[in-house]
C-alpha cells in the first residue's frame, strides 16, 4: 500500500505547484485504530465537552432527532467516511488497510496534497478548534478539502472511469454514512461545497488565488456557498456578541457558545422541508448568529439562538421555514410564539425586524 506514496507525492506536488519540503512517511492502519486516533484527537484538541454540547444544541434546535446519540455516533460516521488521512502532528500519511488497490494512488494524492498544504501553510494552526468556532472551522475545512479534492480530481481526469467511480463511492457516497440527513450534509460539505468554492476561486487567478485564500481564508460557510461574495469581498462578517443573545432566565450561567452559520441552517431546514434547494433558499440572507447554552437551576438547560439577516424579507422567510420544519419534524402545532415540543422540551420563537430568536428549554439537559 505505502509503495504508492512517493509517486503520489510527486503527482500532488506537480498539480498543486508546491514543492515538497520533506518526504512524508506512510503507515497502514485498521478502522479500529483510526477510530481510536480520532477519539483521542478530539479529546486532546477540542474544547472540553464539545461533542456533548453540540449534541445538546443540535437536538434542541432540531438538527438531529431528540433521541439521536450524536456524541456517540459522530466519530463512527467520520471513520466510515475515511479511506486515509494526513496527520499534521506526526507529519505522516495513514492509509486504511482495506483500501482497494485501484483507489490507493488517488486517495494518496488527495491526502498528500494535505501534506503539501501543511508544509506551506501549517494545518495545525489553520484548523485549530481551540481558536475558531464551528462555522469558521467548516469554512476553512472547505478550503483545505476542496483544494485537495480539486487536485485529486485533476489527477483522476486521465485515469480509468472505473477507478474514478470507485473513488467517488469511497469519499463522496452518502450511502456510506448512516446519520441524520442534516449531519450527513455537514460531513460532506467540506468536500462537495469546498470543491465548488475552490474551482470558482481558481477561475479568477489559478493556483496563486488558492494560495492567497490560505493567507486570507473565508470566515463563514456563507462565503463557501456564495464564492463570488468571497472573491468580490461583498460580504463583510462581524461576529455577534454573546451579550446580544437572549438570557432565558435571570439566574442562569452561560456554559457554551458557538456559531451555526448559513450552511448548517440550510442543512437543518432541508432535513424536513420539501427539498434541499428550498432549505438552501430559506437560509440565504444569513448574516450572523450565535447559539448559547445556559445552565439554569437544577438540571434545566436552555439553548438560546439569535440569528440576524440581510433584510426583513430574509428574516421573515427563515422564520416561516423554521416553523414549517418544526411542524413537519415533530407533528406539532407551532402557530404560537410558545411551542411545547415534548413534555421536557419547550420553545419560544420570535422575530423582530431582521432578527429571529429561538429559546429552547430542555429539562434534564
Amino acid at each position: 500500500m505505502c509503495a504508492v506514496t512517493e509517486g503520489a507525492l510527486r503527482e500532488a506536488a506537480k498539480l498543486r505547484e508546491l514543492a515538497a519540503q520533506a518526504p512524508v512517511p506512510c503507515v497502514v492502519r485498521s478502522r479500529a485504530e483510526i477510530e481510536r486516533f480520532l477519539r483521542k484527537n478530539i479529546a486532546e484538541k477540542f474544547p472540553k465537552d464539545t461533542l456533548a454540547m453540540e449534541q445538546l444544541w443540535y437536538r434542541a434546535l432540531g438538527v438531529v432527532p431528540d433521541d439521536y446519540p450524536y456524541e456517540k455516533e459522530i466519530v463512527q460516521a467520520y471513520v466510515q467516511q475515511i479511506g486515509g488521512y494526513y496527520d499534521p502532528d506526526r507529519k505522516e500519511f495513514v492509509m486504511l488497510d482495506t483500501m482497494p488497490g485501484q483507489l490507493q494512488l488517488p486517495v494518496a494524492v488527495h491526502e498528500l496534497t494535505h501534506a503539501l498544504q501543511d508544509q506551506k501553510f501549517g494545518l495545525t494552526h489553520f484548523l485549530d478548534p481551540q481558536k475558531r468556532e464551528s462555522d469558521e472551522l467548516m469554512a476553512r475545512a472547505a478550503l483545505v478539502e476542496g483544494d485537495a479534492t480539486a487536485i485529486m480530481q485533476d489527477f483522476m481526469s486521465g485515469r480509468p472511469k472505473k477507478a474514478a467511480k470507485g473513488l467517488s463511492e469511497v469519499i463522496f457516497s452518502e450511502s456510506n454514512i448512516q446519520v441524520p440527513e442534516a449531519v450527513e450534509r455537514i460531513l460532506l460539505f467540506p468536500y462537495l461545497d469546498g470543491l465548488t468554492f475552490v474551482r470558482h476561486v481558481q477561475r479568477f487567478g489559478g493556483i496563486s488565488a488558492i494560495n492567497a485564500a490560505f493567507a486570507n481564508p473565508p470566515q463563514t460557510s456563507r462565503e463557501i456557498l456564495h464564492p463570488e461574495q468571497y472573491v468580490n469581498r461583498s460580504f463583510l462578517y462581524e461576529e455577534l456578541p454573546r451579550e446580544q443573545v437572549e438570557r432565558p432566565v435571570e439566574r442562569s450561567t452561560s456554559v457554551y457558545e458557538d456559531t451555526v452559520g448559513e450552511f448548517a441552517v440550510s442543512a437543518l431546514l432541508a432535513s424536513a422541508l420539501s427539498s434541499k434547494q428550498r432549505g438552501a433558499a430559506c437560509a440565504e440572507g444569513w448574516r450572523r448568529d450565535r447559539v448559547v447554552i445556559f445552565k439554569g437551576e437544577g438540571s434545566a438547560r436552555f439553548v438560546s439562538w439569535r440569528s440576524e439577516w440581510d433584510s426583513q424579507e430574509d428574516s421573515a422567510e427563515f422564520y416561516e421555514c423554521y416553523r414549517e420544519m418544526l411542524k413537519v419534524r415533530y407533528q406539532k402545532d407551532v402557530s404560537g410564539d410558545l411551542v411545547s415540543i415534548t413534555p421536557s422540551k419547550r420553545m419560544k420563537i420570535s422575530r423582530s425586524d431582521r432578527r429571529v430568536s429561538v429559546v429552547v428549554e430542555v429539562a434534564g439537559g
